[in-house]
């Protein structure tokens, strides 16, 4: 999978998706995937984007970037990925997703291993 290290916001299996999601919009309207809380994704920058995307698509609203660009207007965690540029590299790298089912393994897969090692971490302290 490439990676894409933008300042210091790496897109990795969180961003992957959410950028899978913004580019077929089409995704957001599947109840299934409205099941997944904010919580999941590790980053606040996600965790916001996801639970304006997951509310927006509740609603049979489609999300589009620009609509996202000013729901996030003025978020700090926003404005330090540079905003709009940020979402056009997850939006890209989303085209690449054939799979979203895939993708979402992989983010689960990897909030499995956070966890668990959170997990170890407070039991040794």
């Amino acid at each position: 999978m490439r990676t894409l290290t933008y300042l210091d916001a790496p897109v990795d299996e969180a961003g992957l998706f959410l950028g899978a999601v913004l580019y077929d919009n089409r995704l957001i309207l599947d109840g299934e995937w409205l099941q997944i809380p904010p919580e999941f994704f590790e980053k606040p920058l996600h965790q916001k984007m996801w639970k304006l995307m997951s509310e927006a698509g509740a609603q049979g609203k489609l999300v589009d970037p620009i609509w996202l660009s000013g729901a996030l207007e003025g978020d700090p965690d926003f404005e330090a990925v540079e905003g709009v540029r940020y979402l056009a590299d997850l939006i890209d790298l989303g085209s690449e997703v054939r799979d979203l089912q895939s993708a979402l393994a992989l983010l689960t897969l990897k909030l499995a291993r956070l966890t668990n090692h959170r997990a170890r971490h407070m039991l040794q302290t």
